[in-house]
């Protein structure tokens, strides 16, 4: 995480995303949280970065691990554009990081503290094992769809451009591939936690891990989330294959393991029970919400975000909007690039919720310019998985009548074809 903070420093990224912008699409329910002046900004991605270097070398690790948590969480509830799983999973390990005893051992303050331990409550390992098998289970349960087993979709728009790799541009151009890439996916997401599980295939399957997000890395460029995995995958070791391994730095350090005394079991406080019941509960409910919400969540996307489906479609739109004066007639269209960055119009064109905050957005200029009233309609196709583009928005409904809480097939044009992808 230091590192892709970084990373995403020199790119440029945290003026493009969070200082340029003059609108964001803030998540419901926190409307308050909003960027601050741009050295702010760039003073929380420093400190991000420094609590990112503490926590890996377990210095003021408790400090460090909750700074990292709320100021990493702060600058996701920003915009809803920037918005991608592997966000959402960081903030969950941070949370989740932030009650272990990671620097108990071969850190900073365990130098300086007489403070050390051989042993943790086994919660601490469990919950992140729990965690890792609800990211992966759900990712492959959200794979058994038609659109990815029987059309290969999106694999078979995706690979296809990357025909240019080296010694492997060839292969990635073949039908047969997206197929192949299609159903490998579906079957490691929905077994790897059970192969990990087991002692006799932990070992292949922790290098099956390593190839498959090296390869997801290498074909779609997806920043530091394969790298995360590959990571926090070794919590499914036992202790013994940890401790051969961290004990040649110990020795090095003058530091003999068994010397030290074994901590008494601890009873784990009924708050943190409670804490971790409510986590757990809320990561299983998340996911599978949209089965209750919507009938087509690829379409309308109800209940999409923070379920799990990674890379499942490939969607792309075009929109613009018109503010109608009730009183005179007179309209006026209004391209999102007057008042959206790229990557904003991009994710508004295609997500329903965002269309109507911009909506919001457009009434509450319209008002300021003197137009009492103002009536929002849009215009809006969109294409999804490689399909014609069909229009998206109803062209006839004022989309300032339409509540967040509407179901979305009420506003939205159903697609010719249904594509029902569940």
């Amino acid at each position: 995480m230091a590192f892709s903070i970084a990373r995403f420093w020199f790119k440029g990224w945290i003026h493009d995303l969070y200082v340029d912008p003059s609108f964001h699409f803030t998540w419901f329910g926190f409307d308050f949280i909003q960027p601050l002046p741009e050295a702010g900004m760039y003073m929380v991605f420093f400190l991000l970065f420094l609590a990112a270097i503490c926590i890996a070398l377990g210095a003021a690790f408790r400090i460090a691990s909750i700074s990292f948590f709320v100021l990493f969480t702060y600058v996701e509830l920003l915009d809803k554009a920037p918005y991608l799983n592997h966000y959402y999973f960081v903030s969950i390990i941070a949370l989740l990081l932030c009650f272990t005893s990671a620097n108990k051992r071969l850190s900073i303050d365990s130098l300086i503290t007489s403070d050390k331990i051989t042993h943790i409550p086994a919660y601490q390992v469990y919950m992140f094992i729990i965690q890792l098998a609800l990211v992966y289970l759900f990712a492959g349960v959200a794979k058994l769809n038609s659109a990815w087993l029987l059309d290969a979709m999106p694999m078979k728009i995706w690979l296809p451009a990357r025909a240019d790799a080296p010694l492997i541009g060839s292969f990635l151009r073949l039908e047969e591939t997206a197929y192949l890439f299609s159903w490998m996916g579906a079957f490691y997401d929905l077994t790897i936690v059970f192969f990990l599980m087991a002692s006799r295939t932990r070992k292949w399957a922790y290098a099956a891990v390593v190839i498959f997000h090296v390869m997801t890395w290498y074909l779609f460029q997806i920043g530091m989330f394969p790298w995360i995995m590959i990571g926090l995958t070794l919590v499914f070791f036992p202790p013994s294959a940890h401790e051969r391994f961290w004990k040649r730095f110990e020795r090095n350090n003058g530091t003999v393991a068994l010397d030290i005394p074994v901590t008494p079991k601890r009873i784990v406080s009924r708050t943190f029970v409670a804490f971790l019941s409510i986590h757990f509960f809320v990561q299983l409910m998340l996911p599978l919400r949209s089965h209750w919400l919507s009938d087509n969540v690829f379409w309308d996307e109800a209940g999409y975000r923070f379920s799990w489906r990674v890379m499942l479609m490939e969607k792309a739109g075009y929109i613009h909007f018109t503010v109608v004066d009730p009183s005179s007639g007179k309209r006026k269209l209004v391209e999102p690039s007057a008042h959206l960055t790229q990557l904003q119009e991009i994710q508004m064109s295609t997500q329903p919720d965002m269309i109507l905050q911009y909506a919001a957005f457009l009434k509450a200029e319209a008002e300021l310019a003197g137009i009492e009233s103002p009536e929002i309609y849009a215009e809006s196709f969109v294409s999804l998985n490689g399909k014609g583009s069909q229009r998206f928005v109803n062209p006839a409904i004022d989309l300032t009548t339409i509540s967040p809480a509407t179901n979305r097939m009420e506003w939205l044009v159903s697609p010719d074809n249904l594509l029902v992808q569940e």
